[in-house]
């Protein structure tokens, strides 16, 4: 479960993040590599690595195990000036999926894809988690303040 949330957080997260320009995937080596939209990149999923293509680059290869977490910019500009203050970053566990980095009291929804709420709730201390536990398999939207990504239970 949490390779598959991982993939779709990697995937669909940086095609279908609302206001975001760049992501950044740490690994658990301490390894950060960021790319920007709009430089296309593409991900490509074999077993349980995903190769990360961009144009004129060399494409970078992970291991979902290793990655720590993955990063989503809301700064225009570039990649290069990603600070706590406009990022939020997602992480999975056995609790659910984990994110951080939003300003404290942001709201949060989750929505199910036939527009149904499902959770609307204010982040207070700037973290959330959504535990995937309490929810049906299906595609949901969460957004919190301007960032939002689609996930795949």
């Amino acid at each position: 479960m949490k390779k598959l949330v991982l993939i779709v957080a990697l995937l669909l997260g940086a095609v279908g993040a609302f206001a975001e320009n760049a992501f950044e995937v740490r690994t658990k080596s301490g390894e950060n590599v960021s790319f920007r939209y709009a430089d296309k990149p593409e991900l490509k999923y074999v077993g349980s690595t995903v190769t990360i293509t961009t144009a004129g680059a060399t494409p970078v290869t992970f291991e979902l195990e290793d990655v720590d977490v993955v990063k989503f910019s809301n700064d225009p500009a570039s990649v290069e000036t990603v600070t706590p203050e406009n990022t939020i970053a997602m992480y999975v566990d056995a609790a659910g999926i984990h994110f951080t980095g939003a300003e404290p009291g942001a709201p949060v929804l989750v929505v199910s894809l036939d527009g149904r709420v499902v959770v609307s709730t204010t982040a207070p201390d700037g973290e959330y988690t959504l535990a995937t536990g309490d929810l049906a398999k299906g595609v949901y939207i969460v957004k919190i303040n301007r960032f939002s990504t689609k996930i795949i239970l």
